[in-house]
């Protein structure tokens, strides 16, 4: 199955749109994006924001991030307080068995949540101004990848997720040519819309392509395996995950499209399927519309 280009560009497109139009959630009450820089208490707000995206609802992941700002508030004081000279102070003094204690009661009852949080804690700790935000601008996006990667319970994916963010916000760089890897989060989403556009055959893996095929024909198509119990045991591991951004990369960077904004695309077109396709049965005509699923068939 070939790489369909014009798809991969309107999802780019849509993609850029998003960054551009959309009111993200995660910067919401962010109405100057430079006071990252300057206001710690905003900045590490944010970054607790993308981090607790994972792997689940993000209801529930907002849930219980604000059971988190509540106790983070409770500690560390308002606004002009965290932005105060005695915040570092505070950072160090943490008890950590007695702030997980804490963190039980105001309701963030994952324990990979309280990891992270205090992990996160400790890296912070680390910076000369306790702002992840100039962190991330201010440093070689390997050091400061690998930095994030390697704070608890929080991985590649939310890893690049937050440098993409910070990155297409601040406008930084125009090219990112060879820094592309630190940049595109692989969720479901991404991974199912790059297979269906075609993006993951260019994976030259046969083993890994045929793989993530079958991960994502489960629920697009009528493609069964004989041992249906097999099905549910198909899961991709950061191997195959890395597979898929390489080739998101490759085709990207053949037809000059902006990566980040395709990765973004992706997620768009998976997240908000229901309200595009509204949109689409709303302006196209309905003899135009195609049922094509039955294509992905014989994907082997």
């Amino acid at each position: 199955m070939a790489t369909n280009i014009n798809l991969v560009k309107k999802i780019a497109q849509i993609g850029a749109k998003f960054f551009l139009e959309h009111d993200d959630t995660i910067f919401r009450g962010i109405t100057d994006i430079d006071a990252l820089l300057t206001n710690r208490d905003l900045s590490i707000k944010l970054f607790f924001k993308h981090m607790f995206l994972r792997g689940r609802r993000d209801s529930v992941s907002m849930k219980f991030y604000s059971d988190f700002e509540r106790q983070f508030v409770a500690y560390f004081g308002d606004n002009d307080e965290v932005n105060g000279s005695g915040f570092a102070g505070k950072l160090k003094d943490i008890d950590p068995q007695a702030y997980d204690e804490a963190l039980k009661t105001a309701g963030v009852n994952n324990g990979a949540d309280r990891k992270m949080i205090l992990s996160s804690y400790r890296f912070f700790a680390e910076l000369p101004d306790n702002n992840p935000t100039n962190y991330i601008l201010n440093n070689p996006i390997e050091q400061t990848h690998k930095r994030i990667d390697d704070i608890d319970s929080i991985g590649d994916k939310l890893t690049s997720f937050y440098h993409r963010n910070l990155y297409k916000r601040f406008d930084i760089p125009e090219n990112v040519n060879g820094i592309e890897n630190f940049l595109l989060p692989i969720d479901t989403h991404i991974g199912k819309i790059s297979f269906l556009a075609g993006i993951t055959s260019e994976i030259e893996n046969k083993t890994i392509r045929e793989k993530i095929a079958a991960k994502y024909l489960q629920s697009i198509s009528d493609y069964s395996f004989d041992n249906k119990s097999e099905v549910t045991k198909i899961n991709l591991n950061k191997d195959d995950l890395n597979e898929i951004k390489q080739a998101i990369m490759l085709t990207c960077g053949k037809h000059n499209i902006n990566p980040m904004d395709y990765n973004q695309g992706a997620w768009c077109v998976g997240f908000y399927s229901l309200p595009i396709l509204f949109s689409i049965i709303e302006n196209c005509e309905v003899g135009k519309i195609k049922f094509a699923f039955n294509k992905f068939s014989n994907i082997f």
